[in-house]
């Protein structure tokens, strides 16, 4: 489908203007703004919302247009999420499954729209039958402004800094994850080991550790620590480079490239960072 181009969209007004039906479907009973909240059109989205679409539509799986806008790999996923809270949509929202706009976002690992649901006040301790809560240290990381003390905090209760959760995640992992440099560089000099082979290695995170002050510098400790910038997860086997580039954050590529990334390397589903592109 794709976004509408700006005549597409003056054409879709019009259509609107004149009695059309915002609320149209198609395949599987997705309406128009699930759509749009899919594609990560935000221009669509505003337009369908001045119009009245229907936040709590649901689809055929039960998802609400929330749903859908928490698949966005990218940043371009927090405007999107916050328009569709602004015109009431329910941030707890479950479907068929159980699962919350949050824990579909966490399962799926999309850092920016976990962290854009947990500003809003989601309820990270609901999951539905596919998925788990979100963390604590998760929550408490993006909770806060001093990554370096929930570190220590959560190391003072003995647990083992290079351990990994239900879902095969370490804190080292979290903290990177949550875009937070000073959790990255607490738990490094606490002797995380940034070589442990994980789920969701830490340089897959670089698209949200780049955004962040001291980012960069604490992609390079990872790095200088051992991490393996060719590690790749995700259902696609991706490396930090293919991830980046599916998040089209040029900043996290071109830090990547700078310390060692191969742009030609193909990861184990067959892709190089120029197919993801």
């Amino acid at each position: 489908m794709g976004r509408l181009t700006p005549s597409e969209l003056e054409a879709l007004k019009q259509e609107l203007g004149a009695g059309g039906d915002v609320e149209k479907t198609e395949g599987r009973r997705r309406t128009r703004l699930h759509k749009a909240a899919q594609e990560g059109d935000l221009r669509l989205v505003e337009l369908l919302l001045r119009f009245g679409a229907n936040v709590h539509a649901p689809d055929y799986a039960d998802d609400h247009p929330l749903h859908k806008a928490v698949e966005l790999t990218g940043p371009e996923a927090i405007p999107i999420i916050k328009a569709l809270l602004k015109a009431g949509a329910d941030v707890n929202a479950q479907n068929r499954d159980g699962d919350t706009p949050l824990s579909r976002a966490y399962r799926y690992n999309r850092p920016f729209c976990v962290r854009a649901l947990i500003r809003a006040g989601a309820d990270p301790n609901i999951s539905g039958s596919y998925s788990a809560s979100t963390p604590p240290f998760v929550v408490d990381l993006l909770r806060s402004s001093d990554g370096a003390s929930v570190v220590a905090k959560v190391l003072a209760t003995g647990i083992d800094v290079n351990a990994t959760d239900e879902n095969g995640h370490t804190l080292l992992d979290h903290a990177t994850f949550c875009g937070s440099p000073s959790a990255v560089m607490a738990l490094l000099r606490a002797g995380a080991d940034a070589r442990v082979e994980t789920a969701w290695p830490p340089l897959c995170s670089a698209t949200v550790l780049v955004q962040q002050e001291g980012g960069a510098e604490s992609m390079r400790a990872l790095v200088e620590a051992g991490a393996d910038i060719e590690a790749e997860a995700g259902d696609n086997g991706w490396t930090p480079l293919c991830h980046a580039v599916d998040a089209k954050s040029p900043a996290a590529v071109r830090l990547l490239l700078q310390l060692g990334a191969d742009v030609d390397r193909k990861s184990g589903g067959g892709s190089a960072a120029i197919h993801v592109a």
